[in-house]
């Protein structure tokens, strides 16, 4: 019962939604038909016994202690209520029987991805991994409302803590084309690839081949693709295979150890500027063209001198590393990066 209420309530089955309706109609009018016709003949007849009767004949259990004596009732109301109900009786276990199916496929990622515009995660690192980086993508304010899906073959079933966040899951090899159909590649927004294993030697050419077959199912679909990598030498190759953006783990964390050396204390602030739980986050944005060939410094003045509720930290050239030099000239081709509190159009 509580399987076919949680089928109705999402409207999405609208052959599911009228059959509840017409199991209520059909409660009310032969309750009603049977209190009209029989209270001559039961004493102390209420309609509360009427119901009582007309839910324990329509699922054909038949008590026997209530029963239609009149002509009338048998007829008009009685045998009407016995074939209606059973026929309503077998579409209702029948869509609960289905409902219960579908949502066991779902939990062991045997359906396809119907939603489109979603994050697509190509890999699962672990329960707690995944769901740290389900939580960030969650409280971002443009990627909140989409979809998360991942495909793993690694998992014969959804973690709980996933599939309460209304996490989806596929279950395949992330490096075959079947497994990116399933997924619904072609309509992802963002995709992310990651490494399962970092103790495994051979996990960035794992992950090369997910770029590979990732680009190869987008076609000529430029989604933008963000990976990860454990060894540095090969960050070059995740660029040629069709990454857009490279994360490399062990040169992040060998950054993170001496700044917290070096500087004692940065790192929890470090850490709290790249989550959005913080509240403040680094931001960039592109350099529009009316401000092509302006002066990086005469943007940050403009933004330090109005109650914008951001920072200016710096300028990102092309193939650059930042700079904060505010005589620098800054050209359509360069980002701007900011501290916020949320992420701001920089231009309007």
């Amino acid at each position: 019962m509580f399987a076919f209420l949680d089928l109705i309530k999402k409207k999405s089955d609208s052959q599911s939604y009228l059959i509840f309706v017409w199991l209520i109609l059909l409660i009310i009018l032969s309750s009603a038909g049977f209190y009209y016709f029989e209270s001559a003949s039961h004493e102390n007849l209420t309609i509360l016994d009427c119901i009582w009767w007309s839910v324990v004949t329509m699922t054909t259990v038949g008590y026997g202690d209530l029963y239609p004596q009149s002509t009338a009732g048998r007829f008009m109301i009685g045998i009407p209520t016995m074939l209606l109900g059973i026929a309503c009786l077998a579409i209702f276990l029948d869509k609960i029987q289905d409902h219960l199916t579908k949502r066991s496929k779902k939990e062991r990622g045997l359906l396809k991805m119907e939603d489109t515009n979603h994050i697509l995660i190509l890999g699962y690192p672990g329960e707690s991994a995944m769901l740290k980086i389900v939580m960030e993508l969650q409280l971002d304010y443009h990627l909140k409302n989409n979809t998360i899906c991942f495909v793993s073959a690694k998992l014969d079933l959804i973690p709980t803590s996933l599939k309460d966040k209304n996490v989806q899951f596929i279950f395949g090899n992330p490096s075959k084309a079947e497994s990116l159909e399933q997924a619904n590649i072609k309509k992802s927004k963002k995709i992310i690839v990651l490494v399962d294993d970092h103790s495994n030697s051979e996990s960035d050419g794992i992950t090369l081949m997910r770029i590979l077959n990732a680009k190869k199912a987008l076609g000529e679909i430029n989604s933008y693709i963000l990976a990860e990598c454990v060894d540095p030498s090969n960050e070059a190759n995740f660029y040629q295979a069709g990454a857009n953006e490279v994360i490399v783990t062990e040169a992040l964390l060998a950054g993170l150890i001496v700044q917290g050396i070096a500087s004692n204390g940065i790192n929890p602030i470090i850490r709290d500027l790249l989550s959005n739980a913080a509240g403040v986050q680094f931001y960039i944005d592109s350099v529009p063209s009316s401000y092509d060939k302006k002066l990086f410094g005469d943007i940050a003045k403009k933004f330090t001198n109005t109650s914008s509720k951001l920072t200016v930290i710096g300028l990102v050239k092309k193939n650059q590393a930042i700079t904060v030099d505010h005589s620098l000239v800054m050209d359509i081709d360069d980002n701007i990066l900011y501290l916020s509190t949320t992420r701001k159009d920089l231009w309007a």
